[in-house]
């Protein structure tokens, strides 16, 4: 899966959902031990409104707690379909904040980022 450096130099990948209306490009974060974490209004655009099965509190980076919602979703990863566990944030995104791919969804990959060129690769393992 091909994805690329944002002018930032972030890694960024699009995540198809099984179900949605368009791809959710998600910044790939190797220190967020989840799969998925989106917000509710990047779902909402992409024709998503997944159920939730469970509310879950995560101690954040800068040591404040959050609530999420946790849904179980089906993605197109290494072009088959996988389930996993997207953590929702309930409120709509802050100006320029994107959903994160976490090392849970990463776990059975190889992530190769080339800076110079821009771009980033995300195979199988």
């Amino acid at each position: 899966m091909d994805g690329f450096l944002d002018d930032r130099g972030m890694p960024r990948l699009a995540i198809r959902f099984v179900g949605a209306t368009a791809s959710l490009t998600a910044v790939i974060d190797t220190g967020f031990e989840g799969d998925l974490l989106a917000y509710m209004d990047q779902l909402d655009a992409i024709g998503l409104r997944p159920p939730y099965r469970d509310i879950a509190r995560f101690r954040l980076a800068d040591g404040n707690e959050a609530t999420f919602f946790v849904a179980a979703l089906r993605i197109i990863w290494h072009d088959a379909q996988r389930d996993i566990d997207l953590d929702v944030v309930p409120a709509t995104a802050p100006q320029g904040v994107t959903a994160l791919i976490g090392c849970g969804l990463l776990r059975d990959s190889r992530l190769d980022i080339d800076f110079p060129r821009g771009a980033v690769l995300v195979s199988r393992a």
